[in-house]
């Protein structure tokens, strides 16, 4: 943990202030430029954190305490901008560490899937605005956004999915032996059954800031907000036979409500997890068991092991 100090410079001048684009990003440095009443200011600034990727302190005379923070230049990943379905399926497709698919408001209509990986200094990021929508269309079939393939054992890692909205599908989000991924601040609703699953040995992710609403909407009974791992009786249909360690996942400050079952199951041969922060709604779950509906009688249903 290394604690670096804001770094202000006075402009001689106010054309000073106006910096090229190209310049920055060949210097590998953040840069803030401020306009002051009393001036304009280059700043560059870190808080308190651990540094990553590819940032490292380095000395500087003329920066406050000698340190500034220089971050490697990448010639992997790029801006990746799309504004139609088919655009988003051709950058899933071609995904590439680094990149950052970034999601023009609007409606994208379809089933996406990608199996690509990033790394821990360059992941993959598919992120854009609530007013950009991934529709999945009719309820009773297909994963409306899913990273890897089911039961393959084949692994997919290290992806940030950010801000947009998700609804329709059978089922929305779902993780086939992902790692290292995070899903922030996104707004999954109106999926035929649970809206985000984790499964066939996905660990090491985070689910965080996010909503999940209206889930169950075809099949009440299968309609989880949150789903970790795979029952015992579809260890064969999802991890190979062997028992789904989808292990070390957090699931932080969520938002559920009206969730089908429950708003989080946790399934059994899960471990080590973590439940924090999140806020609860069981309104819309199934009071009773019926042909249509499994009891559902709590936020939280774990069969999982050392979860906290």
């Amino acid at each position: 943990m290394k604690r670096l100090l804001a770094v202000r410079k006075p402009f001689r001048n106010l054309r000073a202030a106006v910096v090229s684009a190209t310049t920055v990003l060949s210097l590998g440095l953040v840069t803030l430029i401020a306009v002051l009443a009393t001036g304009s200011y280059i700043a560059t600034e870190a808080e308190s954190g651990t540094l990553s990727g590819g940032a490292t302190v380095i000395s500087d005379s003329a920066a406050s305490g000698g340190k500034a923070v220089q971050f490697a230049s990448s010639s992997s990943g790029h801006m990746v901008a799309v504004n139609t379905a088919a655009q988003l399926t051709g950058a899933l497709n071609a995904a590439k560490p680094g990149d950052t698919i970034q999601l023009a408001d609007g409606t994208y209509s379809g089933h996406f899937n990608s199996t690509a990986s990033g790394t821990s200094s360059a992941p993959i990021v598919l992120t854009g605005s609530r007013n950009a929508t991934i529709d999945g269309g009719a309820l009773t079939s297909g994963y409306t956004l899913s990273l890897g393939t089911k039961n393959s054992g084949a692994t997919v890692s290290y992806w940030r999915l950010s801000g947009f909205t998700l609804t329709g599908g059978q089922k929305g989000i779902m993780f086939d032996n992902v790692q290292h991924s995070v899903i922030d601040n996104v707004l999954v609703q109106q999926t035929g059954e649970e809206g985000i699953h984790l499964r066939d040995n996905s660990s090491d992710n985070t689910i965080q800031n996010s909503a999940v609403a209206k889930t169950g909407q075809d099949t009440q009974a299968f309609g989880e907000g949150i789903y970790v791992g795979s029952a015992v009786s579809n260890w064969g249909t999802y991890s190979q036979g062997a028992p789904d360690h989808t292990n070390r996942n957090q699931i932080l400050n969520n938002t559920f409500s009206y969730t089908g079952a429950e708003n989080i199951d946790v399934k059994e041969g899960t471990h080590l997890g973590s439940i924090s922060g999140n806020h609860f709604d069981g309104t819309g779950m199934c009071p009773v068991a019926t042909a249509d509906c499994n009891f559902a009688d709590s936020w939280i249903d774990m069969k999982g092991e050392s979860w906290t």
